[in-house]
């Protein structure tokens, strides 16, 4: 048999929707454009100590003016602009595919996430008299509000993004959208066994939010994905939510996590998938010899790692202007940069995968890897931050097998395929374990017992 794969898109809804589709978290009332789309670009991209962001562009086919503003068409007096843009993903082992269950994992939110879901930012319409095309350009939610100001002061201690933070925003006001919903849920990291850095953050009147979700991630050096939103049938709720993975765990929740193994097309094992146009080399970039870091109200924190120096030559990181609630914790954060880039390691930087190659090589099999790989990026699903591991074969080497984590997924789907280019950080310094480090997991007593 084989592994078909398909991507669709729905634009718009929720303004008078009491259901949600339980499979990909769309509303009903969503408009299906899949048949008139000629290109989709989606692009998330995450970093230790960054807030993640997720981008995407789509092109429709325009021809028949539906799309035209005053036009007449069927779309014509909708303004699309702060309306929701969607892409779902499809794969099954029949054709034609059904939708991926984009479930979030976490029972904070009520229904499944698609693979995109962000507010549509730009509109631009093309039409030279022969050829008529519209694209719609979002950003996940979090870019979006960023540059949106506190209306109220507001502090906090000891949570990673704590809700009087989310609460502080102006969200009753007309300033962010709502999508026709009549209530707005805000949800932040709230998994039970988070071990989050302990910050004390606050907020003055006129603060940008988006400057304080940067200065929390910041300070506990973790990945932060990109923010998504979430339609909660029949109480005609969106839900925004954050998710991340701290910089003491640095792996994905081992209950659902899915590795991803990439093999030459001639060799595939049975979930196994296939790349093409690898890109490999030296990891050199991220070396860091000396750190420091400052928190609000202290004094610098540093960390040098002398050895590494003489070999790599000096390479430096700065962070300031810290929430941390004391100098050990600003002084832990340096450390952890100096102690973890300290090496470096020859892997693979970039591959990519398509529907076609998934069609043509893949076994039956694989099938759930593909739904991962197709699935939106979480602590609990998708390939960002996912175990990946990838064997090749180099000019006059033999086989080689490294393990690596995807930081940025990069899809381009037309109606004849799709493309996915993964790019990668070595699993070495970016998540492997350290052995009695408290930054990353404690094996300080009684190993071998």
């Amino acid at each position: 048999m084989t592994i078909y794969t398909e991507w669709a898109v729905f634009a718009g809804g929720f303004d008078a929707a009491t259901t949600v589709n339980a499979t990909t978290g769309i509303p009903s009332d969503s408009n299906d454009l899949t048949s008139r789309t000629k290109t989709i670009v989606v692009d998330h991209q995450i970093m230790f100590g960054q807030v993640g962001n997720a981008s995407c562009s789509v092109t429709f086919d325009n021809t028949d003016g539906a799309l035209t503003p005053g036009g007449g068409g069927t779309f014509s007096a909708t303004d699309w602009f702060q309306q929701p843009l969607f892409i779902a993903p499809k794969a099954d082992t029949s054709d034609p595919p059904g939708f991926v269950a984009q479930d979030p994992g976490t029972t904070n939110l009520p229904t499944n996430v698609p693979y995109f879901v962000g507010p549509i930012t730009d509109v631009d319409h093309t039409d030279d008299g022969f050829t008529s095309t519209v694209t719609f350009k979002a950003v996940d939610w979090l870019s979006y509000m960023a540059r949106l100001t506190y209306t109220s002061a507001w502090s906090a201690t000891d949570e990673r993004l704590p809700a009087v933070m989310l609460d502080a925003l102006p969200l009753a006001s007309g300033s962010f959208p709502k999508w026709g919903a009549s209530l707005l849920v805000k949800l932040p990291l709230a998994r039970a066994d988070e071990e989050w850095e302990h910050l004390t953050q606050s907020g003055a009147v006129g603060d940008y939010a988006g400057d304080a979700v940067a200065r929390a991630i910041a300070a506990d050096g973790g990945i932060m994905f990109a923010g998504f939103t979430s339609f909660a049938g029949g109480t005609t709720t969106v839900i925004y939510y954050q998710d991340g993975i701290e910089r003491r765990r640095l792996a994905k929740n081992p209950s659902t996590a899915v590795e991803l193994v990439f093999e030459e097309a001639d060799n595939l094992g049975t979930t196994d998938l296939p790349f093409r146009n690898l890109d490999v080399g030296f990891n050199n970039e991220r070396i860091i010899t000396h750190a420091e870091v400052t928190r609000e109200g202290g004094s610098s924190q540093s960390s040098a790692a002398d050895a590494t120096a003489a070999k790599y030559g000096p390479r430096s990181i700065t962070v300031g202007n810290t929430p941390h609630v004391d100098d050990t914790a600003a002084s832990d954060l340096a450390t952890f940069y100096t102690s973890r880039f300290d090496q470096v390691v020859f892997a693979p930087r970039s591959l990519e995968v398509t529907g076609a190659m998934i069609q043509n090589y893949c076994n039956d099999a694989a099938i759930d890897v593909v739904k991962h790989l197709m699935a939106s990026n979480t602590y609990e699903w998708g390939a960002l931050f996912g175990e990946t591991k990838v064997t090749w074969t180099g000019a006059g080497a033999s086989s080689q097998t490294a393990a690596v984590l995807p930081f940025r997924t990069q899809m381009v789907a037309t109606p004849e395929d799709w493309t996915m280019r993964l790019t990668f950080r070595d699993a070495t310094n970016f998540g492997g374990f350290i052995l009695d480090s408290n930054e990353q997991g404690i094996l300080d007593t009684n190993r071998l017992t």
